[in-house]
């Protein structure tokens, strides 16, 4: 069935000047076409939903995510006391909290039993909403190591690879290793390496043969450049944290990450609400001098996108437009560059950048609308009016 979506101006995701009076004609779950009223007609036979003056983009992407916690400070220990069917009941729910949200593609990037996987497939099978899933299941770790309670732990080489061989086999989009310590896991080393650089580059050169990308998580600067060195296809975080205390920016890691054409996953995590205090708050905190270094890898050109890591304490999955807010106000974003960073350059890491993240003829129909200029006022982006995912209307 044919579908005529008019609004305000539209914002095709791409960084072209936005088209005024904007026209959307989709055709089943695809766009047919995308202009202004006066440069195309409406067919006779369409249906017509009149969105008034909402500025109308790409459906969101947010390429880290963990959909089995629950936004609470006990999102860690409450895994331990889940069964895998009440895991992917909670992360059912969050898929559709994301997809109000604005966010029609995700990239879960750590799960429990692999139950992203079940719920991937229910989703693409039409049983239940949500965005559509990228899955990276059970990530790799070491013993002791960041995310040990959810993942495999693998401390050889030889080990390593054999985690990689068996994420692959349980079906997982990505591959997801932790190459550092993290914050929600107390005894892991958050700011030193987790596994050599040879290591990582055995586990990336294993991935990609069979076919699969790699996401690393990685907060210090040794891991990092472990990462840069081995070409991990993301980078999550990417904090620069130095080895004993504050940070440290690594000329050298950026420099292969350009050579390399890897790309940054910035994780804008909190509240997020963007007001004055917050933002003062934040550039006066650790995060301050974090945002600034990574602020000064998008300037050096490194490819740089937007995500949440929704799931942890106070990082909501239905206000991914918070991370949006934040990254102009305080990491160097413009408005049209944080919203290409959500959309068409997240496409591109995903490799899924001839479907999605972008309003033009043949991709999926995934838009968003929300009230108000977002190139103005980057806060406009968390006034939703309409979320649209494979053509349907769920907000």
């Amino acid at each position: 069935m044919l579908k005529a979506i008019t609004g305000g101006s539209i914002i095709n995701g791409k960084g072209a000047a936005p088209i005024p009076d904007g026209l959307i004609l989709v055709d089943g779950n695809r766009i047919q076409a995308v202009g202004s009223r006066d440069s195309l007609s409406i067919p006779r036979d369409a249906e017509v939903v009149d969105l008034g003056t909402a500025t109308l983009l790409p459906g969101l992407i947010d390429t880290h995510v963990h959909l089995v916690m629950n936004a609470r400070e006990d999102c860690v220990a409450s895994l331990a006391h889940k069964s895998a069917v009440e895991s992917v009941v909670e992360a059912a729910g969050n898929a559709r909290r994301a997809l109000r949200g604005g966010v029609t593609t995700v990239r879960d990037c750590a799960d429990v039993f692999g139950v992203t996987l079940t719920l991937k497939r229910a989703i693409d099978g039409g049983h239940l909403d949500g965005p559509r899933i990228l899955a990276c299941g059970l990530p790799i770790t070491t013993t002791a190591g960041h995310l040990n309670y959810m993942g495999i732990s693998a401390d050889s080489t030889e080990e390593v690879l054999k985690a990689v061989r068996t994420v692959v086999s349980m079906g997982v989009d990505w591959v997801k290793v932790c190459a550092t310590g993290g914050g929600l896991t107390s005894d892991s080393n958050v700011r030193r390496a987790q596994y050599s650089a040879e290591t990582l580059t055995a586990l990336v050169q294993d991935a990609h043969r069979l076919g699969r990308k790699v996401a690393a998580h990685a907060h210090g600067t040794e891991g990092i450049r472990n990462c840069a060195i081995a070409g991990t296809d993301s980078i999550e975080h990417c904090s620069w944290m130095g080895e004993e205390e504050g940070h440290r920016y690594d000329e050298a890691a950026v420099d292969l990450m350009l050579k390399k054409g890897l790309y940054v996953s910035h994780t804008i995590t909190g509240p997020r609400t963007g007001s004055s205090e917050e933002v003062d708050d934040l550039m006066n905190s650790e995060y301050g001098e974090r945002y600034a270094l990574l602020r000064r890898t998008l300037e050096e050109g490194v490819r740089m996108v937007i995500s949440s890591d929704a799931g942890v304490p106070d990082t909501r999955f239905e206000d991914f437009g918070g991370s949006l807010v934040i990254a102009v106000k305080c990491c160097g974003f413009s408005p049209m560059g944080a919203i290409i960073a959500s959309t068409s350059r997240a496409a591109e890491m995903l490799g899924m950048d001839d479907r999605v993240g972008t309003l033009e003829p043949g991709r999926f129909a995934d838009i968003l609308a929300v009230d108000g200029d977002p190139l103005q006022d980057i806060s406009a982006i968390r006034r939703i009016v309409g979320v649209f995912k494979d053509g349907r209307r769920f907000v």
